[in-house]
């Protein structure tokens, strides 16, 4: 609620640096009933009473330093940012390196593999695939879990800004 702008590059070099394959960032919601939603009711800075959106993904409140449109969308950037292809592949590969998400296979032709490539390669998305594949098919057996989990991280990232708006 303090924080300026800088926080969401911040944000992005503390993920990058520590090498955080997947996080969750959510907008800071008052709940009802909570000591949150009180202070803020008391300070007359929640403008929209609408529950359903009080979801971690909506601005409902005024903040103190960012407007709720900046503040948004600075927090849509950071999400696309994060969870590109190429950040997830970059942060995902130096853990492989450490052996963290690497399959117990001792085998790269497992029909999971194989099924799961043949499938992709079905997407129309030349990157997904280009993903889907240096990470099936590199010099590691990784684990096919680390990349759904990152297709999905991606997805929501993408979704955030078609299915919801600031509302403010």
């Amino acid at each position: 609620d303090d924080e300026d702008e800088s926080i969401f590059d911040e944000t992005a070099k503390f993920i990058e640096e520590t090498n955080i394959a997947f996080s969750m960032i959510n907008i800071i919601t008052p709940l009802p009933g909570t000591n949150l939603y009180e202070k803020m009711k008391m300070q007359d800075r929640i403008f929209k009473c609408e529950w359903n959106l009080f979801d971690v993904e909506h601005v409902c409140f005024r903040l103190n330093r960012l407007s709720p449109e900046n503040f948004y969308n600075r927090y849509i950037s950071l999400i696309k940012s994060i969870y590109s292809y190429i950040a997830l592949f970059r942060r995902l590969h130096r853990l492989w390196d450490y052996g963290v998400f690497i399959s117990n296979s001792k085998t790269r032709f497992t029909r999971g593999r194989i099924i799961f490539t043949l499938i992709n390669l079905l997407n129309a998305d030349i990157l997904r695939n280009y993903f889907v594949l240096r990470g099936l098919w590199n010099s590691k057996i990784t684990s096919i879990t680390s990349l759904l989990i990152a297709l999905n991280f991606y997805n929501y990232s993408r979704q955030l800004n078609i299915n919801i708006k600031t509302n403010v």
